[in-house]
């Protein structure tokens, strides 16, 4: 109790002073709780409108007489007796007035009795005793006032029992020889003990804190009689001075409710009130309490399990036996989350994960839940986790289990059953470990839930009780992980097959395998690794009835769990237990997670590149990442070597998967573990496969290329990419590489390095091989990438693809099935697929260039396989695009290699007005980028001296605009010294025929050529062969046209 100084009023005269305290008081819980201070300095002090000199108040008889009849006359308006059972008082500012009287003379006397400095004589104090009796005779009880219709009333009368009780307890020791007084405190006690007791049952659980704070300080007082007080209520007469009183109020009659008693009991010894240990009684009343309210009767368990541990198996076992008994049942309900409690558990949410984290926090000390099974469970994890080897309660607990849970039953159970269930054996499998459980270990544990959760194979499961008991059963392998013991996933996931192949009831992948996938990721991130966590057989054969989807999340698992594993810093050699569980799951990896990666690739469709096949490609990468970093060796015939080889076969048919899994090592890794994996490959020979068979741009591909080019020393990869350059980029600077290397061997006189050089470039090209039908079956985007780069080898190191008189040569291979595709023509295909016409429109100059260049040495062979390309381009190509592109590169480089396409052209075994109409479209389409001197010289003057040297003889109506289209950009860009080599030639070959046909070609001379007309008019032959009158009157026309040109 604590004092209050409170508003007051001091009155001062010649003579003394008097303390007055002030109205206002409110009366409510703080009157009790609170009490009001009255000064020492003051002599008088005004109770009840009168002034008292202090000394005399409780001194004098008389005075004393008086201030307890003003109480009684005061407390007469608020008392059962006299206003009936939830009456007020008539006027409202009275009662006020009155109630404040009342409280100010209790705290008057409470002060003056308990720590003033007064000393009172023992008939002064019985006397003020008697008086309290009777004011708490005349009263009445505070549970016969009720508080919801009148609570100044009843806050009152507990004030004025509170008061009494406290004053007799303060007083008892100074009566101690009066065999009537002394026992006063503890019948006055008695009384109000129950009296409050009835008033809270009344109040159903509304009580206030006062209320409660009394009850404390009463029963801390009777601490020794409490049990007495509960289990023996009588109804009986006692005696209080010249008052006699019933022990129990009025409602109290049946004695109080065990919910009650548990609520009392729970309050008061988490208020520290020293109660003896009763184990027996509470057990009663919990047996009592948990029909009605269970919760209440858990959460006193839990009170009473803290404050005598000594008796928590005792008190926990009736709990334990209810809810086995109602176990199939739901017990959540929902509340509002808050900082430091678990969330609401939500039961379709319900995995491997969340029922070990549930399970850890049951098991913990500070387990907040509003779920009152979870309590009960808590409670037995309490009394397991403080249980000592003498006295471990595991044997008792599990043996009720037992008992009660049989297999019929637990099949029975639902959802929530099933749940509960498994929580319940979780938490006993937690703590049975210890040396004192014996027969009692986990694997027991284990066992015995497995023959009662799981049903027999003949018994139909929907997929969602699959889903469940895979989650229920997978737990106890989270557990297993967390006590360092042995994990098998073996039987759950044997359960699965077995149910994923039922036929009464379908049960659907989609929904069995995430759980199962959730609690491999789990253990793996728990570093289950020592433990015996490996992938097993089963996941292959769930594996092939999944969906793509889900084939997908099978793979990101384990390429989780390979990279969790090789990541794990192991300490495992002085561990050979742990070093067999390595060994076991290193083992797993290869004979397991490749075949997974190999049945989706066999799958797809040839050259994919897809989400799945990424996918693939992660898991071989980890896998090979594993294999090389691991340091002990492989157990069985298992070889790194094998391994990587059965990756690196795909490179035919899935090439995007061999450069992504190269790549993913590269970021996942390092460059030196790259180069581990790449020395096991087939070096430049898989290089070049994976640039022929990947399409450009991959950005893969490029990060592959540059990498092998400037790691691998090689006598073939003597390239330094550019850090940002393409993988095309970089083959086509091999390429150049390698031909220039040739030719300097052939210059340097090293004619067997050469040849050894050129056998193993060679060698390289016979690894990927082609025919006309096989590309024919390719994807467009693949042929015409694979085009480009057979292409690039053409154009940029021909000389490595022939060897006149050597039987090695892949040209004519490579020909007959990019270049000029015989064997489809002799099979009727007349008409090739567009692809393959569109691809040849593309890249058949670099062809046409290649076979240029060998066609420099005047091979037979060489050319006429030119000859037969260049006339079926002009068959297929009306445009003649690819040689008007092979003119348009040569022009300027090399004029020998476009005087061959031109003689090419013209000696065509076609028809001469289809060679013109070539020749004419070649013209036309160079023209426009054909521009310099040198260019032109190359082109046209070439063409002119061809043309000029038969244009007597051929008589096409198009001839003539050949030659103009020849001779215009001649007479532009042509010297003087040019015009006197083609000159004769041409004058020589009209002299050959007659004036009606040489007149005109002189006439077109004159007009787009003049200094060449000059020459060709002056020529004797043509003087001679238009000697006639009329002719030379025509030829002097032609030579004044050409001295109005300005030729002179």
């Amino acid at each position: 109790m604590t004092f209050s100084p409170g508003s007051a009023a001091s009155y001062a005269t010649t003579n003394c002073r008097i303390y007055e305290p002030r109205r206002g008081l409110k009366i409510n819980c703080d009157v009790i709780r609170q009490r009001h201070c009255f000064p020492r300095d003051h002599d008088y002090v005004r109770l009840f409108g009168y002034s008292y000199q202090r000394k005399t108040v409780l001194q004098n008889t008389s005075t004393r007489h008086g201030a307890f009849h003003l109480l009684k006359y005061h407390l007469q308006p608020f008392t059962t007796l006299s206003a009936g059972v939830g009456g007020s008082y008539d006027s409202h500012q009275a009662a006020e007035k009155s109630a404040e009287d009342v409280v100010y003379f209790l705290d008057f006397l409470y002060q003056e009795l308990t720590i003033g400095e007064t000393v009172y004589e023992e008939q002064e104090l019985i006397s003020v005793l008697v008086e309290l009796s009777r004011s708490l005779q005349f009263s009445g009880r505070c549970s016969e006032c009720v508080v919801s219709v009148d609570e100044r009333s009843f806050h009152l009368l507990l004030k004025l029992w509170e008061t009494a009780w406290k004053i007799s307890v303060a007083v008892e020791a100074r009566l101690i020889n009066n065999a009537v007084m002394s026992s006063y405190a503890h019948v006055l006690g008695r009384l109000l003990f129950w009296d409050l007791i009835s008033s809270i049952q009344k109040l159903s659980g509304t009580s206030c804190a006062c209320l409660q704070e009394t009850l404390v300080e009463v029963a801390r007082f009777r601490a020794s009689l409490l049990w007495d007080d509960l289990s023996k209520a009588q109804d009986e007469i006692v005696c209080l001075c010249d008052q006699e009183w019933w022990t129990l109020p009025m409602g109290c009659k049946t004695g109080v409710p065990s919910t009650l008693q548990l609520e009392i009991v729970n309050h008061l010894l988490q208020e520290r009130v020293p109660l003896s240990p009763n184990p027996s009684y509470c057990r009663l009343l919990i047996l009592s309490a948990l029909t009605q309210n269970p919760d209440l009767a858990v959460s006193t368990a839990k009170t009473l399990s803290t404050f005598w541990p000594q008796n928590a198996t005792e008190i926990i076992m009736p709990i334990l036996d209810h809810f086995l008994a109602n176990m199939d049942e739901s017990y959540d309900r929902p509340i509002a989350s808050k900082p430091g409690t678990m969330e609401k558990f939500i039961e379709n949410d319900i995995s491997a994960r969340s029922l070990m984290n549930l399970c850890d926090h049951i098991c913990s000390s500070d387990m907040k839940q509003s779920n009152v099974f979870y309590e009960c469970l808590s409670l037995c994890a309490g009394a397991l986790r403080g249980a000592t080897p003498e006295g471990n309660p595991l044997r008792q607990i599990i043996g009720r289990v037992y008992l009660k849970l049989s297999r019929a039953r637990v099949l029975a159970f639902s959802r929530s059953g099933v749940i509960n269930f498994t929580l319940t054996m979780l938490v006993l499998a937690r703590y049975s470990t210890d040396g004192s459980s014996k027969n009692h270990n986990l694997n027991d544990i284990l066992k015995r839930f497995q023959e009662r959760v799981v049903p027999p194979a003949d018994l139909p499961l929907t997929s969602a009780r699959v889903c469940l008991l895979v989650s229920c059963l997978s737990s106890f392998q989270l557990l297993f992980n967390l006590l360092q013991q042995p994990v098998d996933l073996a039987p759950i996931l044997s359960f699965a097959v077995q149910r994923l192949h039922q036929e009464s009831t379908k049960v659907h992948c989609s929904e069995v395998v995430p759980p199962l996938l959730e609690v491999l990721e789990d253990l793996a991130t728990a570093d289950a690794f020592n433990n015996g966590l490996i992938l097993y057989s089963e996941i292959q054969t769930i594996y092939n009835k999944c969906s793509p989807s889900l084939r997908v999340s099978i793979q990101t698992t384990c390429s989780s769990m390979i990279d969790r594993f090789y990541k794990h810093n192991f300490e495992s050699d002085d561990n050979p237990k742990a070093r067999l569980s390595q060994d076991a799951f290193v083992s797993s990896t290869i004979s397991l997670a490749l075949p997974l990666a190999m049945t989706s690739l066999s799958q797809m469709e040839k050259y994919s590149s897809n989400y799945e096949l990424n996918c693939a490609a992660d898991l071989c990468a980890e896998i090979l990442i594993g294999l090389v970093k691991w340091r002990h060796p492989l157990s069985g015939t298992l070889t790194r070597a094998s391994f990587i080889q059965d990756v690196i076969r795909h490179v035919d048919r899935q090439p995007v998967f061999v450069v992504r899994t190269l790549a993913l090592i590269v970021k996942k890794s390092d460059g030196e573990t790259f180069i581990k994996v790449w020395q096991e490959t087939e070096g430049p020979g898989l290089l070049l496969k994976l640039i022929m068979y990947v399409r450009s741009p991959l950005v893969e591909m490029d990060l592959v290329t540059r990498l092998v080019l400037k790691k691998i020393k090689s006598e073939l990869l003597q390239v330094d990419p550019a850090p940002t350059a393409d993988f095309m980029s970089c083959y086509q600077q091999l390429l150049c590489y390698w031909s220039r290397r040739h030719q300097e061997l052939m210059q340097s006189c090293s004619i067997a390095e050469a040849a050894a050089f050129r056998k193993t470039v060679r060698a390289l090209l016979r690894a990927v091989h082609f025919d006309a039908k096989a590309v024919l079956d390719l994807p467009n985007g693949q042929v015409a990438h694979l085009y480009q780069v057979v292409a690039l080898l053409f154009s940029d190191a021909p000389d490595l693809l022939y060897t006149k008189g050597l039987a090695d040569c892949p040209l004519p291979r490579l020909v007959e099935t990019f270049v000029y595709p015989k064997s489809l023509l002799r099979e009727g295909k007349v008409v090739l697929p567009r692809m393959l016409v569109e691809c040849m429109r593309a890249q058949g100059h670099r062809f046409l260039l290649g076979l240029a260049q060998l066609f420099r040495d005047n091979d037979a062979f060489i050319g006429r396989r030119f000859s037969e390309i260049v006339g079926y381009y002009c068959k297929i190509f009306p445009q003649a695009t690819p040689i008007s592109l092979f003119i348009q590169q040569t022009a300027m480089e090399s004029p020998k290699l476009t005087k061959i396409m031109l003689d090419t052209v013209w000696s065509l075994d076609i028809d001469r007005t289809a060679v013109i109409d070539v020749l004419l479209a070649i013209l036309k389409k160079c023209s426009d980028s054909l521009s310099s001197s040198t260019q032109i010289t190359n082109v046209h003057l070439s063409l002119l001296t061809k043309l000029a040297s038969v244009c007597g003889a051929i008589q096409l109506p198009k001839f003539r605009d050949l030659l103009e289209a020849c001779l215009l950009p001649c007479g532009v860009h042509c010297t003087s010294d040019q015009t006197r080599v083609i000159g004769p030639l041409m004058a020589s070959s009209l002299c050959k025929t007659d004036a009606a046909r040489t007149l005109p070609i002189v006439d077109l001379v004159a007009s787009t050529w003049p200094e060449l007309a000059e020459y060709i008019v002056h020529d004797g032959g043509i003087q001679a062969a238009l000697s006639s009158t009329q002719n030379r009157r025509a030829l002097e026309q032609v030579k004044k046209k050409v001295r109005l040109l300005g030729v002179k």
